[in-house]
């Protein structure tokens, strides 16, 4: 897969920011893996999930399920290459 359109992205976009894969996989849907299975590796539905967690206010989360959310989050902060 050709990816300098994201390096270019990313140069303009995302100074310092160097995790070109991480940023191809943001930007794919999975009807897109679906069809391009050779050359594209992940689609951003585990991103979505981060997201989601990282963007819900906290009141809504009830306190037995805020532990389970956090080691999902830094589950997925780990497979993603991410600091915790």
């Amino acid at each position: 897969m050709d990816v300098s359109k994201y390096q270019a992205f990313a140069g303009e976009q995302l100074p310092g920011f160097g995790k070109i894969d991480l940023l191809v996989t943001a930007f794919t849907h999975r009807s897109y893996l679906n069809e391009h299975k050779k050359t594209v590796k992940e689609h951003n539905e585990r991103l979505e999930f981060l997201g989601g967690v990282s963007w819900s206010p906290p009141a809504l989360v009830p306190p037995e399920r805020t532990k389970r959310l956090d080691d999902a989050v830094r589950q997925e902060r780990a497979y993603l290459g991410l600091r915790n």
